[in-house]
């Protein structure tokens, strides 16, 4: 919410977010084993565009389910990539620049949802840094 109601952000690096969609295309819920996940949470379409003007990157660990599985949890985390994916796409839509990095992709391994934490948390960070270093945020 703060990079689309504040024009003082200049990128955004999120392990693991919510995600916020203009009202108008809000994305169907991401089914669960049991009930949906709502994709996100709505946001107007000035709020949107404002928030497409910064690069983001959305970040992942490992374990995560490809299939609904009778975990709570563990199908929420499911859900969750999902809605990332769906929400790269339209901020493309609106000119921005979104990532979605699952960290096995880069061969870290072993990340909970609180990878900030993990054992592996410098080799995180290293990522993280250079994605802000990529978008010109590595000196502010």
């Amino acid at each position: 919410m703060a990079g689309a109601r504040c024009s003082n952000v200049a990128g955004i690096v999120s392990p693991e977010p919510g995600f916020v969609f203009p009202a108008d295309e809000m994305p169907a819920a991401a089914p669960l084993f049991k009930g949906e996940m709502k994709a996100g949470a709505a946001v107007t379409r000035e709020e949107f565009s404002r928030l497409a003007r910064v690069p983001l990157q959305v970040v992942h660990g490992d374990n995560i389910v490809c299939e609904p599985i009778a975990d709570l949890i563990a199908d929420g985390r499911r859900a969750q990539v999902v809605a990332s994916k769906l929400f790269a796409a339209v901020i493309a839509n609106y000119g921005g620049r979104a990532n979605v990095l699952h960290l096995p992709d880069v061969g870290l391994r072993g990340n909970s949802h609180f990878m900030f934490s993990d054992l592996n948390n410098v080799a995180v960070a290293d990522q993280l840094s250079a994605y802000l270093g990529a978008n010109g945020l590595d000196s502010r």
